[in-house]
């Protein structure tokens, strides 16, 4: 009787080891982590509460329209439903080092065929110049653009790309899937960060990171605006959302890697 069961309990300790270590031996597997880290000294930031439903924000500038409208918990964001670009005028100035947050949510079933919404980083040698930046519009400006749509071709997710303006001159671009931001059978909704660090680019959805550009700003150029943009919308019924915007400087030292 006491042999069988020392070996009974030496069965069970034998079925515990091997649960625990097959999944490392069959499917392998790696660590990775959410590196961003915002700021500490905000240059600028926007959540449109101090703004009037239905009107357009003051601070801001549009060759379009948009209007703030309050959502089902009671916070804003700015509608943006128009072929446009949308200019910020409180931000004069993107450091060599900075990061940018922002939330942004679309409408069920936004259609593949619709624009993406669209941030750009650009060096203006005024505020007036911002119209240049519509999308396929041509010009002579330096810009860092990341766009993001909420549904792929393949209809299994949204999608991503960036491309780099030198005097107007697309340099590179590039386009990914990513599930974080995908509108199928519902809205969606996604945390976007950027965090420039001189000239490296990184960008995250929600704590996946999407794009890591380590010559993505031209260290010679001064970035002073951020635009924002959609273009043509195939289902009037598309919708974007904006809020929660906010541009900081100041990264941690002990974070930077």
């Amino acid at each position: 009787m006491i042999l069988l069961l020392v070996q009974a309990c030496s069965s069970i300790k034998n079925v515990a080891i091997v649960k625990e270590e097959s999944p490392v031996k069959k499917n392998g597997g790696y660590k990775t982590g959410f590196d961003f880290v915002a700021g500490e000294k905000i240059l600028w930031s926007e959540n449109f509460l101090q703004a009037s439903a239905g009107n357009f924000p003051k601070g801001w500038n549009t060759n379009s329209s948009a209007e703030v409208v309050v959502m089902q918990d009671k916070s804003k964001s700015l509608l943006l439903t128009k072929d446009g670009v949308y200019i910020p005028l409180g931000v004069t100035n993107l450091p060599a080092e900075f990061t940018l947050q922002f939330d942004l949510a679309c409408s069920s079933n936004y259609s593949y065929y619709s624009s993406p919404f669209q941030v750009m980083f650009a060096s203006l040698a005024s505020k007036k110049e911002f119209t240049v930046l519509k999308q396929y519009n041509p010009h002579n400006k330096d810009v860092v653009k990341i766009w993001l749509h909420p549904h792929n071709a393949a209809s299994n997710g949204g999608y991503s790309g960036y491309e780099l303006f030198k005097k107007g001159v697309k340099q590179s671009s590039n386009e990914v899937n990513t599930s974080q931001f995908f509108a199928s059978e519902g809205p969606a909704s996604v945390k976007v960060s950027v965090w420039r660090e001189k000239q490296r680019l990184r960008v995250y959805f929600n704590e996946e990171k999407v794009w890591d550009l380590p010559e993505a700003f031209d260290e010679s150029v001064s970035y002073n605006s951020l635009v924002f943009g959609i273009s043509h919308l195939v289902d009037h019924t598309g919708k974007y959302y904006l809020t929660n915007i906010k541009l900081a400087t100041d990264t941690p030292k002990e974070q930077k890697n």
